[in-house]
């Protein structure tokens, strides 16, 4: 883990000058950068993904961890406020004696708020994408109807984050790392798990 976060740091600090203060256009925004590097921390929550909506100040969080190193790419602009990325993630799970797990992500983001020029805030959600782990934690299991669970399960992953107009290059996220069985597709499991997280983006 400590590998993951020394090469994250290097890669912020050697993105291109021209991303940097007094360099960058005067109307720049999320998308003057195509590329996007992240690192959050999340604990996994006790309530269902419906209950963490509906209530998310009311959460109640158990000793799971999880830290994850993701890579974006905006690889369509649909107008409208609209585009699309493509992510991929590697998280380290700190329980259990520790497990990896590998991802993919399709998000669809949204960023025309009227409040932006203040605050230039994103929306994005991940409906479908990978998600495999090195090991089913015991919480995943016994959720499983066959007390088994499985390796390979789907993202389902909203997505928030905030950015001042001056320094779009940085953003403080806030995510929901929800993996599941998609309605029982996979094996039958409904639920998974769900971790709250907040983190960092550095877009290049």
């Amino acid at each position: 883990m400590k590998n993951l976060l020394c090469c994250f740091i290097l890669m912020v600090f050697m993105t291109p000058v021209a991303a940097q203060e007094g360099r960058l256009p005067s109307d720049a925004t999320h998308h003057t950068f195509k590329n996007t590097l992240s690192i959050y921390y999340g604990r996994r929550a006790q309530q269902w993904f419906s209950q963490i909506i509906k209530n998310p100040f009311a959460v109640d969080f158990l000793d799971d961890e999880i830290l994850t190193v993701a890579y974006a790419r905006e690889v369509l602009v649909l107008g409208s406020g609209f585009s699309v990325e493509l992510e991929g993630y590697t998280s380290r799970h700190m329980y259990e004696g520790g497990f990896v797990e590998l991802g993919g992500n399709l998000f669809f983001r949204f960023d025309r708020f009227p409040w932006n020029k203040y605050l230039h805030t994103t929306f994005g959600l991940s409906v479908l994408g990978p998600s495999y782990v090195t090991q089913v934690s015991e919480r995943e299991r016994r959720n499983a109807p066959d007390g088994v669970g499985s390796k390979f399960l789907n993202n389902f992953m909203p997505e928030i984050t905030f950015s001042l107009p001056s320094h779009p290059e940085w953003a403080l996220m806030l995510r929901i790392h929800h993996r599941s069985g998609v309605f029982h597709l996979i094996k039958n499991i409904t639920v998974g798990s769900n971790f709250v997280a907040i983190g960092l983006k550095r877009r290049f």
